[in-house]
């Protein structure tokens, strides 16, 4: 719904004139949640240029001094848990307990990444080795400026909050457009933020539709990261490719599932559910494929049809999983289950991440490694997004970059290589002034040292 509306943002004051604006609903109820301005690329603009100024002020303070004020932050979603778990129903319908499981793995993030910053991105020595043994060798690694993040509307917790708490522990300012699905729960984070950093907008809201991330991404932005279709991240990347901004996509995959002979069935089956139907299939690594050995292919299916059987939708509290987000996503299920019928498939219930179940470890090990995948869980589903120091991302059309441990902390910042003279070489091979001898002593040298056959 866009309407017409006279609206004032938070860290200007009101201007008059007649801005645009859209209402989020409840998908359960239809009822708004909310309503918020569609930011125009002047307003992205201005965005930006108080992003920029808040950077460098964010980025001049020390990695301890970020650790406090991010650790303060992951404090105070800690403590309004149910608050901000209630805007996630409200605005995605899932229940409010996989709401607040959402939120505590972003708690985990944050936390980590507040904590390992200034180890992954700290200032650090490497060896200069033998040519450069008259050096001292150092590499650190820079905020990159200002970050926008685009996220999605079926983790608009966690997985923001992978780029954003990442982005901000590497130094960056950061930009964040929500999805028009849930700009709620983006401004309830970006507003709990600014109650433990007040001091600048380090962290800043921007909302409205597919034109307003694209107006982001062709911004002055340092970094784009981008999390939605693969046909959308085409289309961010050409806005991108206008000032050369780099970007990181997390999209859409067709994660499977292998189940061996010898698995749990039990416990594959119970995965496979969860993997499938939690957030009502809205999971971009949810499990949309399973391949199991002939062998236990019946019994998996009569434990798969069993589990799913005892699960129920709905907008209660007591409902399984809630109602899809989008609206538009019902036809798609509806004529991917008329297409799987029409193929030959068989209801047995109702009308590239990966996960490998086998109890041979080193079987399941080597079939988790021949995966083209990102990441692999064995003999569970999802689990990777649980362990912090473990980068997150995809393969081929699934995206590319990483969020998540050492690898997302990079993926915010520039390395910066330094050498220092610390003596006089013995033979200064960088000028002109260089002799024969000189060249032979050092090619001399090279020989002895790699110049062995190797078999």
């Amino acid at each position: 719904m866009v309407r017409e509306a006279m609206v004032a943002t938070t860290r200007k004051p009101a201007q008059s004139g007649l801005v645009k604006t859209f209402d989020s609903v409840n998908p359960a109820t239809d009822e708004p949640v909310g309503t918020f301005p569609i930011f125009g690329e002047d307003q992205v603009n201005e965005t930006v240029a108080r992003a920029r100024e808040a950077a460098a002020w964010w980025s001049g303070l020390s990695f301890a001094e970020r650790k406090t004020k991010l650790l303060a932050w992951k404090s105070y979603l800690t403590r309004y848990i149910m608050r901000l778990a209630e805007v996630v129903h409200a605005e995605t319908g899932k229940p409010t307990s996989d709401a607040q499981l959402e939120i505590m793995l972003a708690i985990v993030h944050i936390d980590w990444a507040a904590k390992h910053a200034h180890k992954v991105l700290g200032s650090h020595k490497v060896r200069s080795g033998l040519v450069a043994f008259n050096h001292a060798a150092t590499l650190e690694y820079h905020p990159l400026g200002v970050v926008g993040v685009i996220g999605p509307w079926n983790y608009p917790v966690f997985t923001p909050v992978g780029s954003i708490a990442y982005a901000l522990a590497a130094g960056n300012a950061v930009v964040y457009k929500p999805s028009e699905f849930t700009p709620a729960t983006g401004g309830w984070l970006v507003s709990s933020f600014a109650e433990v950093v007040p001091e600048h907008p380090v962290l800043q809201l921007v909302t409205g539709f597919g034109e307003t991330g694209s107006f982001l991404a062709s911004s002055r932005v340092d970094k784009i990261a981008f999390t939605g279709s693969t046909r959308t991240a085409k289309k961010v990347m050409a806005a991108c490719a206008e000032n050369l901004t780099p970007m990181v996509a997390e999209c859409g995959g067709k994660d499977a599932m292998l189940v061996a002979a010898d698995a749990d069935l039990d416990s594959a089956a119970d995965a496979a559910v969860w993997g499938a139907l939690s957030n009502a299939g809205q999971t971009c690594v949810g499990v949309e494929r399973i391949y199991v050995a002939n062998d236990v292919y019946h019994t998996f299916i009569e434990k798969l049809a069993d589990r799913v059987s005892e699960l129920r939708p709905g907008e209660d509290r007591e409902a399984s999983y809630g109602p899809m987000t989008r609206p538009g996503q019902l036809e798609v299920v509806e004529q991917h289950i008329a297409d799987a019928m029409a193929s030959g498939g068989r209801a047995v219930v109702g009308g590239l991440g990966g996960s490998v179940f086998s109890k041979n470890k080193k079987a399941a090990m080597r079939a988790a490694r021949s995966l083209r995948t990102g990441m692999a869980s064995v003999n569970s589903a999802l689990t990777v997004l649980s362990v912090p120091a473990l980068p997150f991302g995809g393969v081929g059309e699934s995206g590319f970059g990483r969020i998540h441990g050492a690898d997302g902390l990079r993926e915010f910042s520039r390395a910066h290589s330094i050498t220092r003279q610390r003596m006089k070489p013995m033979t200064n091979l960088t000028t002109f002034t260089r002799t024969d001898k000189d060249m032979k002593s050092i090619m001399t040298l090279i020989t002895l040292l790699h110049g062995k056959r190797y078999k």
